[in-house]
């Protein structure tokens, strides 16, 4: 194949029924009713870290605490954030390495005391380097190493999922 192709795997209306389920999977998993806190990872976790707090602020008639936490795993959250009890729920836009989520919930660890962290992506591609699941998934893509999943923003909001061919 020469060039490289891209197929759409997930259009605006998959992500948006995606991201729906992926809440009210968060609902059933946090029994207690404890306030969430969305830690978006780099720019486009963050985005969806967004998305899913709007839906999820309907769900559970409250405002929801979101924050951006950076994909290097540099700085530190407010702890003020995670104080009390909260539903804390790393948020990552493509899970591939777990290298990212690693950092994240490395970094988490460090400066927060939390009894528990929940893992969220809107793509789960496959082949760990680190021991990290994804424990709420929008799409399961598994692809081969030379291919990419891109996760497209249009407008403040993800627009689509597409597999780069190469």
């Amino acid at each position: 194949m020469t060039g490289s192709q891209e197929v759409v795997m997930m259009d605006r209306d998959r992500v948006a029924r995606s991201l729906k389920r992926i809440s009210y999977q968060i609902v059933e998993a946090n029994r207690t009713d404890r306030p969430l806190i969305l830690a978006g990872l780099g720019d486009r976790g963050g985005v969806m870290a967004a998305q899913l707090a709007e839906i999820l602020a309907e769900l559970f008639q409250e405002d929801i605490s979101t924050l951006t936490l950076p994909k290097d795993g540099s700085g530190a959250p407010d702890p003020e954030l995670f104080s009390g009890d909260p539903f804390p729920l790393v948020v990552d836009d493509v899970i591939f390495t777990g290298e990212t989520m690693f950092k994240a919930l490395n970094q988490l660890s460090n400066h927060m005391d939390m009894d528990e962290v929940h893992t969220v992506a809107l793509v789960d591609r496959g082949h760990r380097k680190f021991p990290v699941l994804a424990e709420f998934v929008g799409m399961n893509i598994p692809t081969k190493l030379r291919e990419h999943v891109s996760v497209k923003i249009e407008n403040g909001v993800i627009s689509k999922v597409v597999l780069e061919l190469h």
